[in-house]
């Protein structure tokens, strides 16, 4: 029910939070963008405090849930059989099932954020078609224009760096906060991989669908999501997207 609730202010809370501001066409759509992402963050933090002071917090419940389940699939002949594990007692083959599902459930502040981040740049599409009729409003900008202002991304690099030595050198009894910064940290860079590809598309005249399959593919493939994450460092660092464009407007 939490749950539910938090995946409808993630939806609602862009469009509440944004509107004023894009028609105000005085920021940048990416900073709005933010904003939308902050207010949707506070309202999912809202849910979950509020949770926690008037019983079990979301966690709690979601992994005592997990743990019922677990114990559930362990005993299906079904599963049993598909993920080969007829010679594993029942009580391992409750605690793989518990290591599977609960590692997913430590990613879910993670999964919140990255679909606030989708929520708000969709939002800011739909408001501003939908202001810029009544009033001039700045339009979201390419994709393939896409980038993360550097003081952000020098950001993300300390706490991800910061979480990763806190959690190698066991200062924090939970890795928690690595995975879920290691989530972040690789959706960001992946997302500035792909608009340096996309970039690259359209100044060699490429066809859009195929740049798009391009990205697809680099996406959903291990090799592909790790050269993404390293062509995004190098254009935030080198400044590749630029350099294209450059190229792009000499004379051939």
């Amino acid at each position: 029910m939490h749950l539910l609730f938090i995946f409808f202010l993630v939806i609602v809370m862009p469009f509440l939070v944004m509107p004023r501001d894009i028609t105000a066409a005085k920021k940048e759509p990416y900073e709005i963008v933010v904003q939308g992402i902050v207010g949707a963050c506070a309202g999912a933090v809202i849910v979950l405090l509020a949770a926690s002071l008037t019983g079990q917090g979301v966690f709690h419940q979601i992994q005592a849930a997990v743990e019922d389940m677990s114990g559930t699939i362990a005993g299906d002949d079904s599963i049993i059989s598909l993920f080969n594990m007829t010679d594993m007692d029942e009580a391992d083959r409750i605690e793989f099932f518990n290591t599977l599902y609960g590692s997913m459930v430590k990613q879910i502040p993670a999964y919140i954020m990255l679909l606030s981040a989708i929520s708000s740049y969709i939002s800011y599409i739909i408001l501003s078609r939908s202001l810029g009729k009544r009033s001039p409003v700045k339009m979201m900008p390419k994709f393939r224009e896409f980038s993360f202002p550097r003081g952000t991304v020098f950001g993300l690099v300390a706490m991800y760096m910061g979480s990763w030595i806190m959690t190698t050198t066991e200062m924090l009894a939970s890795d928690a906060l690595y995975v879920n910064m290691n989530l972040i940290f690789d959706f960001a860079f992946s997302l500035q991989g792909i608009s340096v590809i996309l970039m690259f598309f359209y100044v060699k005249r490429f066809p859009k669908t195929l740049a798009v399959i391009c990205a697809v593919i680099f996406w959903v493939t291990v090799i592909g999501r790790m050269m993404l994450v390293l062509l995004g460092m190098m254009d935030l660092i080198m400044g590749l997207k630029s350099r294209m464009a450059t190229q792009d407007r000499k004379p051939r």
